[in-house]
């Protein structure tokens, strides 16, 4: 009798616990229009970036981790769709999801990438952008507010994903 009710206990505990997490994680939901919150993480230089020194760029900022089969699938295209409009003031930024440097090298030996990528080590920047799935992006106008949430991998060198970008540019 007492083992099942300490069963009972720690299951309830689990479960506000969770529920907890889950209001957390909705209150941190961005919505279109308002400023992406700013970020600052280190680059595989060790050198420090924010997303202020993007500002004046479409930005295209992308959660990822080496682990995540989709994540790898869509890298390619993340890619061609930065190549396609670079010249325009658009960039792709990769963050990095829970990962050491190490991890994300290797990663990038067999997947080759020409945008940046950022590292985001303890999760602060994911928990502060509500980000719980990878793959996960974010579109951020000119002005550096949030234009739209893609959630899950893509083929991101399409004409729909053109449109998005050229109607920001």
């Amino acid at each position: 009798m007492k083992t099942r009710f300490l069963i009972i206990a720690s299951l309830s505990l689990a479960v506000l616990l969770l529920v907890l997490y889950i209001q957390k994680k909705s209150s941190l939901i961005l919505k279109t229009g308002q400023p992406a919150p700013e970020f600052s993480a280190l680059n595989l230089q060790s050198e420090q970036k924010n997303l202020s020194d993007f500002h004046g760029k479409v930005v295209l900022l992308n959660f990822w981790a080496s682990t995540c089969g989709p994540c790898e699938w869509e890298m390619p295209s993340l890619n061609a769709l930065y190549q396609r409009y670079e010249s325009r003031g658009f960039v792709v930024v990769g963050m990095s999801v829970g990962e050491a440097p190490l991890m994300v090298v290797k990663f990038l030996r067999r997947v080759s990438i020409s945008f940046p990528i950022l590292l985001d080590e303890d999760l602060s920047i994911s928990d502060r952008y509500g980000t719980y799935r990878i793959p996960e992006s974010y579109l951020i106008d000119r002005q550096g507010n949030l234009a739209e949430k893609i959630s899950g991998a893509y083929n991101w060198n399409q004409p729909n994903f053109w449109a998005k970008i050229e109607n920001l540019l």
